[in-house]
């Protein structure tokens, strides 16, 4: 029993270590990347007015990744606080 309990605390621990320690994502730009206030809004075509546009070489965190059939689509913290959505232009993903 004793070894059961132990061996949970130490699953716990290690989770809440990675939890605490996973590492991020940021989308790193190589040209303007509009950023757009909905999900449909960054699939629409044509695409509508985006929010706002990153200029080359800005660094944003992924909150998360979409995946919508054929298309990868990042919400991002945006410079300005607000959350929006990359699904085109010139960027790369880095940790």
């Amino acid at each position: 029993m004793k070894i059961l309990f132990f061996g949970l605390s130490a699953l716990v621990l290690l989770g809440g270590i990675y939890i605490y320690f996973k590492p991020n994502i940021h989308l790193v730009t190589g040209g303007i990347v509009p950023v757009y206030k909905s999900q449909s809004d960054a699939m629409k075509s044509p695409a509508p007015k985006p929010r706002l546009k990153l200029a080359p070489g800005q660094r944003v965190k992924v909150i998360k990744s979409i995946d919508v059939k054929h298309y990868q689509i990042y919400e991002v913290d945006a410079p300005n606080g607000e959350h929006g959505y990359v699904l085109d232009g010139d960027y790369r993903l880095e940790r």
